[in-house]
């Protein structure tokens, strides 16, 4: 999941460091991405969970973003 994550990560989405660990409903990706406020910070992982839905779907999971 973890290189997942980074091979579907776009320069724009500037970021930093990615770690996936095993969680009670599967798994849970922590993304640390430069960002000017919480707000963009949001969006950008919004944005990255989008592109990778398709691919992580193929392995049997569903991206989601725990409440903000």
């Amino acid at each position: 999941m973890h290189d997942l994550l980074w091979a579907h990560a776009e320069p724009a989405d500037r970021v930093e460091h990615i770690r996936v660990r095993p969680h009670e409903a599967g798994m849970e990706a922590i993304v640390f991405l430069r960002a000017d406020s919480d707000a963009a910070a949001l969006s950008g992982v919004r944005e990255l969970l989008a592109r990778v839905r398709e691919p992580v779907g193929a392995h049997g999971y569903v991206p989601m973003m725990a409440a903000d």
